[in-house]
């Protein structure tokens, strides 16, 4: 009949007969008057038994309903399905051996009097018995003896679980206001905590019933959860917001949601749950760092089980952040190691053109992490190497940028938007192990610098334009000597920090091995550039640098860098890039430098000039 909004009316009042919404009465007193006075009972059971009946014409009385919920939960009166404890045995109903009271069409048990033997199976019936109950409380006080008995009677006459467990017949209006309701509960609208603990078991206990409704209604995802959503959004703006408990509660809540939704969300509904997983955790970030190690569980449970299911960017990136969060945690750094040990180490399956990046900046997180052992820290460090592989299988597969359907391009152009995304893959994988290159263990310094040396190796197979490789020089290769030269230099001039600058010059002459092996590697490529003479010049200028540094009494460096001169000019000679002809600069120039840099190996490499 459309009348919506007076079955709100009535629900309201009927929340006020129930006297659990009396803000000024203890909850020993509610207790007390629920349990021996039977009009607030009759009133809860009516409340309730519309909820369940006609809860699809309910709209803002839903936060009412919720309300009454929540002090039922204060009073410790739920059904055990409701109230945390689902894995133990439901308690049997009563309803069956109570000869002194009836049940009606929907399965509700009203009291009968002594003296009245009446049915009432229609609602207004049940009201009317409401009415007209003043003078027969000391009838049913009588009837029932034992109160733990009565408040387990009247608690399943109430079939409050079926409002949940019956939730996807709601309509979708219904569903969002009744979630709605939730979430604000959960958020302390309305509500008025005793004490801390109660603030944080009534968030904890608010998303236990999300989660459960989001369950019953998975198939119809979308219809509800934007709502949710935008009443998540609703919530972080609110003054005076106690963000923590309802915070850290929202995180556990969404994450559930999500191991229950991936199995069979699309992208869409994917990419909607974990912007609310961001939006939550943009409330108070400092959550989820207390609340590290039980959000890194939920985390790699997830990966476990849904890495394959896993289908938008935005959803790994949400998930390997939380993840990566444990690489400062003390207490969940093992298990966010292992996670993303286990994710890479299968990463034909679950590392893809999606999440390559992502799970390399986490790489990067956890190998160069304080806490990390040297052990794992090295074991990262080879799987990193390892995705090289991938990279090649996928350009030899066809490989195009995510998200790229244009069908009107033609092969040549999808061959170079292929390299190109390879090499943006790759730039990110070897700039993350530069930065390892600098941490202060020696052990897993120089096993990144070896890490880099084996995926230019493995790089070969990529086909790099010429302009990747110049960027890869500049920005990795140079970049990660110049900085190491300047660690060692640093560390000379300190007093008592002598162990530290030969550890670091150790590192730098793997560092300087490396770049003449990268050089020779891929020297027909960087032949090819019109600025080869320039980048050329930048070689040498290194060279020169490193020969000339005074590293203590240390005489490394000056036996090393002649060495690598004589590799790399020979190569250079092997393919007629350096000749000895007139009017060849590029000759001239490296003549000149040889002279300044190293003379002793100058007649060897350019005899009689």
């Amino acid at each position: 009949y459309n009348l919506e909004d007076v079955l709100d009316e009535i629900l309201a009042m009927l929340c006020k007969f129930t006297t659990l919404l009396n803000p000024f009465a203890s909850l020993e007193e509610t207790f007390f008057s629920l349990t021996e006075d039977v009009k607030p009972r009759l009133a809860t059971l009516a409340v309730f038994t519309i909820a369940n009946k006609f809860g699809d014409s309910i709209r803002s009385s839903w936060r009412n309903v919720v309300d009454c919920l929540l002090r039922l939960k204060r009073l410790k009166l739920l059904p055990p399905g409701l109230a945390g404890s689902d894995n133990e045995t439901p308690p049997p109903r009563m309803d069956l051996d109570l000869p002194l009271h009836s049940r009606t069409e929907s399965g509700v048990i009203f009291p009968s009097t002594v003296n009245d033997d009446r049915r009432f199976s229609s609602l207004i019936g049940k009201f009317g018995q409401f009415i007209s109950t003043e003078n027969d409380e000391e009838s049913i006080s009588t009837t029932v003896g034992n109160t733990n008995k009565r408040n387990l009677q009247f608690i399943n006459q109430c079939c409050i679980e079926g409002i949940f467990s019956k939730s996807k017949h709601l309509h979708e209006e219904s569903l969002q206001n009744l979630g709605k309701a939730i979430l604000l509960a959960g958020a302390g609208r309305g509500q008025k905590f005793t004490s801390p603990l109660d603030e944080e078991e009534t968030a904890a206990f608010c998303w236990d019933l999300i989660v459960m409704l989001t369950e019953n209604n998975i198939d119809r995802f979308m219809s509800f959860w934007p709502a949710f959503h935008d009443c998540l959004g609703l919530i972080s703006q609110l003054p005076l917001f106690g963000s923590c408990p309802f915070v850290e509660k929202s995180l556990f809540g969404v994450l559930n949601v999500t191991s229950k939704l991936l199995h069979k969300a699309d992208k869409t509904s994917e990419e909607l749950i974990f912007k609310s997983l961001q939006l939550i955790w943009k409330i108070d970030s400092r959550v989820v760092d207390s609340c590290c190690e039980a959000l890194t569980q939920i985390s790699a449970n997830i990966l476990k089980e849904n890495a394959k299911n896993i289908q938008t960017q935005f959803g790994w990136k949400s998930i390997i952040a939380i993840l990566s969060i444990s690489a400062r945690s003390p207490e969940a750094f093992n298990d966010g190691v292992e996670a993303l040990i286990s994710l890479m180490s299968d990463n034909v399956a679950c590392v893809t053109r999606l999440n390559y990046s992502i799970c390399i900046e986490s790489a990067f997180s956890f190998s160069a992490s304080k806490l990390s052992s040297i052990e794992k820290s090295m074991q990262v460090l080879d799987l990193m190497a390892d995705s090289v592989n991938l990279l090649v299988s996928w350009l030899s597969s066809g490989f195009s940028d995510p998200g790229s359907n244009n069908s009107s391009s033609t092969a040549q152009d999808s061959s170079r938007n292929s390299i190109s995304s390879i090499g943006t893959m790759f730039v990110r994988l070897v700039e993350s192990i530069r930065k390892i290159c600098l941490v202060r263990r020696e052990e897993i310094r120089n096993h990144a610098v070896l890490t880099l040396k084996r995926c230019f190796t493995k790089a070969e197979g990529l086909g790099f334009t010429s302009t990747v490789c110049l960027h890869c020089f500049n920005h990795v290769i140079f970049a990660m000597a110049d900085d190491l030269l300047e660690k060692a230099i640093e560390y000379s001039r300190r007093e008592n920090s002598e162990k530290e600058m030969r550890s670091m010059e150790g590192t730098l002459c793997l560092a300087m091995e490396f770049l003449t092996e990268a050089f020779i590697q891929f020297l027909r490529t960087l032949s090819s550039v019109s600025g080869f003479r320039s980048f050329w010049m930048g070689v040498l200028r290194r060279m020169d640098t490193c020969m000339k540094t005074e590293l203590g009494d240390s005489d490394k460096m000056q036996i090393l860098i002649p060495t690598l001169l004589k590799k790399m000019i020979l190569a250079m000679k092997e393919h007629n890039i350096l000749v000895n002809s007139e009017d060849n600069e590029l000759w001239d120039i490296t003549v000149t430098q040889i002279l300044w840099i190293a003379p002793a190996v100058k007649d060897e490499l350019f005899p009689g000039y």
